[in-house]
């Protein structure tokens, strides 16, 4: 993942722990503080999504609850389908 915030010119890039629909939790120390608003590069199986979230909580020195503000549909069906895909592969197909 790849995070712009808003005013910076510079990229921070880290990683997703959680994913959903409606947004991600990214581990890091260096954390934003809430209501801050970012874009968003995200890569699911190689696949790139560009979002504008907001800091919806924060843990100083663990990591950012990030709420997907500005998403496309295509996009959004893009999550669906991948979370929809670990979920029957978590479940074991059933």
């Amino acid at each position: 993942m790849e995070l712009h915030p808003e005013g910076s010119t510079a990229p921070f890039r880290t990683s997703t722990v959680e994913l959903s629909v409606g947004g991600c939790y990214i581990e890091t120390m260096f954390t934003f503080a809430v209501g801050t608003v970012l874009t968003m590069k995200l890569w699911i199986d190689e696949v790139q999504i560009s979002t504008t979230a907001k800091v919806a909580t924060c843990f100083p020195q663990v990591g950012n609850g990030m709420e997907f503000t500005e998403i496309s549909a295509e996009d959004k069906t893009k999550i669906e389908q991948f979370l929809a895909r670990h979920e029957s592969a978590d479940s074991g197909g059933n």
